[in-house]
């Protein structure tokens, strides 16, 4: 079978066909959670969600930017999503406006040079407005070489983390801990696929810090059409939905029987409750 000229990965079998990197949350995989075989590092329909993730970052930039000016206002954060729930300001927005600038250079200069592109002068802020600019520049070249930045191979990269998690990097590992900042600078081979789980990763960390991440709500009860416990209430833009719905038979509680159903976890609850503290 052919393949592009830069996607023939060391684990390829004969006929050039490896696993989705995704491995198991890989978005073609079969009843079995087994990625999809094919000639490239991830399967189309990751491929898809990944540009598209790397797309959204510069607007996604100016929203945590703005969520950053209203802290300096001493405002509160508005989330969208679930109106049952209210999330204080994150103190995390600086940081991860930090780290969307550093992944994404760290990418643009690996691209650039694979592809012989010249260096657009860029002086990135990694805090204020103005790296919006040379942000959407790097992120415009990213997605016009897409597949040659999930085809790069393993070099060495600088990544910052956690000093809780230095102790499960590989031996060997070389790298500078900053105790007092609490974080470790890292060197990690990084090839083509981690490039884009880590443009779903910060995606990922984008959404749940803007609360644009769902938060359905399952009850701890089985459906009466089925008895299977998989009734569950959506969670969307407006918040948790009026109704309940089963996944397993799709089933709807609405009104009244709604109102039923919530009784009934609330008996269950309370019955739980009573158990634990006899």
């Amino acid at each position: 079978m052919a393949y592009w000229i830069h996607s023939a990965p060391a684990d390829a079998d004969g006929d050039g066909q490896r696993p989705c990197a995704r491995g198991e949350r890989c978005a073609s995989r079969d009843a079995g959670k087994n990625p999809l075989l094919g000639p490239r590092t991830f399967c189309a329909a990751d491929r898809a969600h990944i540009a598209t993730c790397l797309g959204w970052l510069p607007e996604a930039y100016v929203e945590l930017y703005l969520r950053l000016a209203e802290k300096g206002s001493g405002g509160h954060d508005k989330v969208s999503g679930s109106r049952d729930h209210s999330v204080p300001p994150n103190l995390g927005v600086d940081a991860l406006m930090v780290e969307i600038i550093h992944l994404v250079a760290s990418w643009d200069d690996r691209v650039r040079a694979v592809a012989n592109l010249s260096e657009p002068g860029r002086r990135v802020s990694s805090r204020r407005m103005d790296a919006g600019v040379p942000l959407s520049r790097m992120v415009a070249t990213l997605s016009a070489h897409l597949d040659a930045a999930l085809a790069l191979e393993p070099e060495p990269m600088m990544r910052y983390i956690p000093i809780s998690q230095a102790a499960d990097l590989p031996p060997g590992t070389i790298g500078w801990v900053r105790p007092a900042a609490d974080y470790a600078e890292v060197m990690l081979d990084l090839s083509g696929a981690e490039f884009g789980l880590e443009i779903l990763t910060v995606h990922r960390k984008i959404r749940h810090l803007l609360g644009l991440t769902p938060k359905h709500q399952d009850l701890p009860v089985p459906c009466w059409s089925c008895g299977v416990k998989a009734v569950r209430r959506w969670d969307g833009g407006a918040g948790l939905a009026d109704e309940a719905e089963c996944g397993e038979c799709g089933e709807t509680y609405t009104n009244e029987r709604y109102g039923l159903l919530m009784a009934e976890v609330a008996r269950r609850q309370q019955a739980k409750t009573r158990k634990a503290a006899s």
